[in-house]
């Protein structure tokens, strides 16, 4: 018979420890998302080979996403929170359902709006060799995350 010990630092390696504020966790999270922003400029910058203009007009298409998304991320609580409290409820109400998806409609919109208005506005800033170097990293790689 096998048992299984986990410590409180175990449980923090994974990413779930409990004994941390929400407010720490959103710095955390917060802080990683900082890291990625900077990973995936340093990644562009490696394999499009950009100038300096290039990465500046990057750091402010991401530094308004970073603005834009923070609202984004606060709606979609919202949404996983009402779709939350349906799940636990006794039986699925699938009308319940609709009218949720509904209200949130707007902002799911709004979220691929923008995201396709950012692709838009990086396409712009690399000249025509860079984007079709781009096409096709994308198209090699899974999940370049270079987008």
């Amino acid at each position: 018979l096998t048992t299984l010990f986990f410590t409180s630092q175990s449980v923090s390696a994974l990413g779930h420890d409990k004994s941390l504020n929400q407010t720490e966790q959103q710095s955390q999270h917060a802080s990683k998302r900082g890291h990625q922003v900077k990973s995936k400029l340093k990644r562009l910058a490696k394999h499009l080979d950009l100038t300096k203009a290039q990465k500046t007009a990057f750091r402010e298409i991401f530094a308004t996403e970073k603005n834009t998304r923070k609202a984004q991320r606060e709606h979609m609580a919202s949404f996983k929170n009402e779709l939350k409290k349906l799940s636990l409820s006794n039986r699925f109400d699938e009308t319940q359902f609709d009218l949720i998806y509904e209200k949130y409609q707007s902002d799911f919109k709004a979220a691929v709006w923008e995201k396709a208005k950012k692709r838009h506005a990086m396409m712009q800033i690399l000249t025509p060799e860079q984007q079709d170097k781009l096409q096709k990293l994308s198209k090699n790689k899974r999940r370049s995350g270079l987008f």
